[in-house]
């Protein structure tokens, strides 16, 4: 009777621990589309994801439909950058992805030289009074 509650727990626990890297190499996901701004889609523009807590980062090139799709992401802070030739740099930090999400990131590019970039902020920063 004991090596069956034992069984049956060593099974559970089996279990558990495959789920949890199941979904560890499922990962999360960022997609989007890279626009101008008259709305139309914009092929081959680098977007580069990085994980603002490691460091790591994946780049990706947007297909003919202008779109972006990269998986297998850690859950964690991510800043999303575009960049295309003849066009201002862009730049969101903080995306939040939560393990097993799919966030989407849509991008807008500007027309203007590569010198210039286009950074979007969710918050104000804070302002030093102190000076």
């Amino acid at each position: 009777m004991e090596f069956r509650k034992l069984a049956v727990i060593v099974a559970a626990m089996c279990l558990i621990a495959a789920t949890a890297e199941a979904q560890q190499v499922g990962g999360s996901a960022l997609q989007g589309r890279v626009i101008d701004q008259q709305q139309a889609v914009l092929p081959g523009v680098t977007v580069i994801i990085t994980n603002q807590d490691t460091g790591t980062f994946r780049d990706t090139v947007t297909g003919p439909d202008g779109t972006y799709f990269a998986t297998g992401l850690q859950a964690g802070r991510y800043k999303v950058t575009a960049e295309l030739s003849g066009f201002k740099k862009f730049t969101r930090e903080d995306v939040g992805l939560l393990l097993g999400s799919t966030q989407t990131v849509e991008i807008r590019l500007e027309v203007g030289g590569l010198a210039e970039s286009v950074t979007v902020t969710e918050e104000v920063p804070p302002v030093d009074l102190t000076a």
